[in-house]
């Protein structure tokens, strides 16, 4: 996935939008598709935030087997990302949890 870093000031505020309409969306990505399209920091905000995701969870495991696991989720994902099934194929309602869990995560690691 080819990334371009942008200012963190420029991104900060697409992330939470993007989760809310991202768990709102019961199936249907139409909303989400023309926010992204309409502005193009929403989609590098979320492309740079998924980056960093899979990386910070990448270094995180170390286990080979888990990474295994881990590798085959992040290969669905980006599957359906690929297919531009993501939000119509996966649950994306308790995403919102996930990353204030994962926020929490990052603040025991600080």
């Amino acid at each position: 996935m080819d990334i371009i870093q942008w200012p963190p000031f420029l991104l900060a505020s697409k992330i939470p939008i993007a989760l809310d309409m991202a768990a709102d969306s019961g199936g249907k990505d139409r909303d989400l598709k023309k926010r992204m399209k309409s502005d193009p920091y929403f989609t590098y905000a979320i492309k740079e935030c998924y980056a960093s995701f899979k990386n910070i969870i990448y270094e995180l495991v170390i286990d080979s087997r888990e990474r295994g696991y881990i590798q085959k989720i992040f290969d669905a994902v980006d599957e359906h990302i690929a297919e531009e099934t993501l939000i119509k194929e996966l649950n994306m309602s308790n995403l919102p949890t996930l990353s204030k869990k994962f926020i929490e995560l990052l603040d025991l690691l600080v």
